[in-house]
């Protein structure tokens, strides 16, 4: 319809052709022809890793990813990966999940009391420092949000640090003390 239109008006149109528009391909080469099914298999896992597939996320939402390499697009692993992409997919997804799983777990636990010392250490360095202060501060961290069962016990356990963190500086202040003396000492006998 359009084209007797132009024809009538004297215009010419471009060609129209059916094919869809040009998607940008990864440069990754194809696989070599001549593999078997389990090097396939193995092909496409390995594309499937290299895109970083999330393997949570819906099978529309990652295809994209790995939908423009040339490996995919590949004569021999593309007929093989579009009638068997959605099986294998989810058997990757699946180990992909397993294997963040056991990575998960393989992190050692570390003990709440060991935790929230480590981190009233690192941040109360002044005997001047207030619970509220602190508290406001780190109330999401999840060291400080793992450890007592209430805020009392939390409280106690900083004040108790407080203590010895004065202690520590007492110590300090008396060892500075006797290392100066003992420098006056040592310059008054060598005049």
């Amino acid at each position: 319809m359009a084209q007797e239109a132009s024809e009538q008006s004297g215009t010419t149109l471009p060609p129209q052709t059916n094919n869809p528009p040009a998607v940008a391909v990864h440069k990754s080469s194809p696989p070599p022809a001549g593999l078997n099914s389990k090097e396939l298999k193995a092909t496409f896992k390995t594309m499937l890793s290299e895109e970083s597939v999330d393997p949570m996320a819906p099978r529309d939402n990652e295809l994209p990813k790995f939908g423009t390499d040339a490996r995919y697009l590949g004569e021999e692993l593309g007929c093989f990966c579009k009638m068997r992409d959605v099986t294998y997919l989810m058997n990757f997804a699946k180990r992909k999940f397993d294997q963040q799983r056991a990575a998960k777990q393989a992190i050692p636990k570390i003990d709440p009391s060991q935790a929230y010392r480590s981190l009233l250490i690192e941040f109360v360095t002044s005997t001047r420092t207030l619970y509220e202060d602190f508290r406001n501060k780190h109330k999401k961290d999840p060291r400080f949000k793992n450890f007592g069962r209430d805020e009392r016990e939390r409280e106690r356990a900083f004040k108790n640090w407080l203590q010895e963190l004065g202690e520590q500086k007492r110590q300090q202040l008396i060892k500075a003390g006797q290392d100066f003396q003992n420098f006056i000492n040592q310059k008054s006998f060598s005049n």
